[in-house]
């Protein structure tokens, strides 16, 4: 990636299949840095910058594994979107500077 450096997060996600699978199916992914799968539980590390989570949902679609369906595995993988979308743009937003300086004149 040149000069910009990773954004690496980790999640688990659940899924309805056998992660072992799933993780072979990600085994080539550009922008995963690990993943690992027991039983239903997916472990992932990859960077925001080249993947998200749902690009690696689509490919372990593709192989046949759904992820779990259950309200509280699909609030989970809504608050991975979440925090992922609020680390990546607190890493590309330039800052304005008006927050760490006190205003002058008090």
């Amino acid at each position: 990636m040149g000069d910009v450096a990773a954004l690496e997060v980790r999640h688990r996600i659940s899924l309805a299949g056998p992660a072992e699978n799933a993780a072979a199916a990600l085994a080539g992914l550009h922008g995963l840095v690990r993943v690992e799968g027991r039983g239903q539980r997916l472990d992932l590390a990859y960077d925001l910058r080249r993947v998200s989570l749902d690009s690696i949902l689509t490919v372990v679609r593709l192989a046949g594994i759904a992820p779990k369906a259950s309200m509280v595995a699909r609030l989970h993988r809504a608050w991975i979107r979440f925090t992922d979308d609020n680390a990546l743009s607190a890493a590309t937003d330039p800052g304005h500077g008006c927050c760490s300086r006190p205003p002058k004149g008090r």
